[in-house]
């Protein structure tokens, strides 16, 4: 797991901003991550760094095309075959 370590966590203004193009609320980013409105308060005002899987994941939802390059960089880097294309 610790190949995973080099990719980074959003800043705070990085989901913020995010959130903000796709026109979510805490809120509703909390219910689509099974967080609740106070952590992504924490993770938008600095008190705590968004977990990299979590940012993934709401990307993924979202339907923001760089979650998918940063699939595809995990494939390559580990030779995991494409199981979206199997």
């Amino acid at each position: 797991m610790s190949e995973l370590n080099h990719y980074p966590s959003p800043t705070p203004e990085d989901l913020r901003d995010f959130m903000r193009r796709h026109g979510l609320t805490g809120s509703q980013a909390g219910a689509l991550l099974g967080v609740n409105g106070r952590t992504i308060r924490k993770w938008t005002g600095g008190e705590r760094s968004m977990p990299w899987a979590s940012w993934t994941l709401l990307q993924i939802l979202m339907g923001d095309t760089a979650a998918d390059e940063v699939r595809l960089q995990i494939q390559a880097e580990s030779g995991s075959p494409d199981r979206k294309n199997a």
